[in-house]
């Protein structure tokens, strides 16, 4: 009887030794796994890297030929519009020239020497393109003051941004002066003779666009970071058990051990 029993019990004790076994060896990678996704979640940071890319010709073209149908009251409009802001100018050109006698000149700083040097190489290339196709004289005051506008209006979120925006125009208008003789080819109704006042309203409002869209998936990551931070206080719990089951587990397999080496001690035959 008590053979039978002493064969019972060690059964008892090998199956309970394979459970906690597989228990400890459970907690381990459940601690392992929760401990490698707590670290990633605790040094995750947002991508901040700037990945706008700046407005190409080929997408204005694309926007142009889809607006085809609407380029003739397009250009009467423009045409109306320059009639009154030729009008405006007239009645402010005193106004304005006085008013800039009164105002004391101030001392420009490099970024804006910067900013005006582009402002001029961008009109220059306007310029000659527009030359080419025969177009009236640009209004390189009134459109070298807006450009320089813009740029000092993204000079406050990023200097650099101010400085890509300027020399991806240039860029631009540079590829139009280069293609100008082809483009003088095609009618002036033509979607593919692109409008050198056209092109660089256009540039400069997608320009915008495509920079709010980035603060919007900045903006919309740190905040994901910040949700992925707060997880790891959730997982913390879960680790702490799973760590505290592992070492339970490792114990009871040392006792276990310990036992079954005094068990075997006690049996061995006297000398």
């Amino acid at each position: 009887m008590s053979v039978g029993w002493a064969k019972i019990e060690g059964w008892f004790l090998t199956i309970t030794r394979i459970m906690f076994f597989i228990i400890a060896a459970v907690s381990a990678v459940t601690a392992i796994v929760l401990g490698t996704e707590v670290i990633s979640d605790y040094t995750a940071e947002p991508n901040v890297t700037r990945s706008i890319q700046t407005p190409n010709l080929s997408e204005f073209k694309a926007i142009k030929e889809k607006e085809f149908n609407q380029s003739v009251k397009e250009k009467e409009e423009r045409q109306r519009r320059k009639k009154e802001e030729e009008l405006r100018k007239k009645n402010k050109e005193n106004s304005t020239e006085t008013e800039k006698q009164k105002t004391p000149i101030k001392q420009k700083s490099q970024i804006q020497i910067k900013f005006e040097n582009h402002r001029n190489e961008i009109l220059k290339n306007l310029r000659v393109y527009a030359a080419e196709l025969g177009e009236p004289e640009i209004d390189e005051k009134k459109l070298g003051a807006y450009l320089v506008n813009q740029a000092n209006k993204f000079l406050k979120k990023d200097e650099s941004l101010a400085f890509d925006m300027l020399l991806g125009l240039n860029r631009m208008v540079i590829r139009l002066r280069e293609n100008a003789k082809e483009i003088a080819k095609f009618n002036v109704a033509d979607p593919r003779r692109v409008n050198s006042r056209d092109i660089v309203v256009w540039y400069v409002k997608e320009f915008e666009d495509r920079q709010l869209k980035e603060d919007r998936r900045r903006v919309q990551e740190e905040r994901e970071v910040r949700i992925q931070k707060a997880s790891v206080f959730a997982k913390l719990p879960i680790l702490g058990g799973a760590l505290g089951t592992f070492i339970v587990a490792t114990l009871f397999l040392v006792i276990f051990r310990i036992e079954s080496n005094t068990r075997v001690s006690a049996n061995k035959p006297s000398d």
